[in-house]
């Protein structure tokens, strides 16, 4: 999986604002809509296999905003812990 790949894919669709992609632990893509969108995770994530096939572990998450560092990038360190504590949580259940 390639996560610009998957980013791009996510972002064409006009409900998407911002979304950031990461493939540790799990794939795994965070997602932020525009103000007023309606869709769904399953529309989003149907959305995705349809297009590409190998994307059915794919995660989704909806953020109301997304993390941003001092200097305004997209903080990935704290995706990443919020990536671990979603898998860990399945894997629990």
């Amino acid at each position: 999986m390639n996560p610009r790949e998957v980013g791009s894919l996510l972002f064409s669709r006009l409900e998407v604002a911002e979304v950031c992609v990461l493939t540790v632990p799990n794939p795994h893509a965070f997602v932020v809509l525009v103000p007023g969108a309606a869709t769904s995770l399953e529309a989003l994530r149907s959305f995705c296999q349809s297009q590409i096939p190998q994307l059915e572990d794919l995660r989704i998450t909806l953020l109301d905003d997304m993390p941003k560092t001092r200097t305004g990038a997209v903080d990935r360190g704290q995706l990443v812990e919020m990536a671990q504590e979603t898998a860990q949580k399945k894997n629990v259940a």
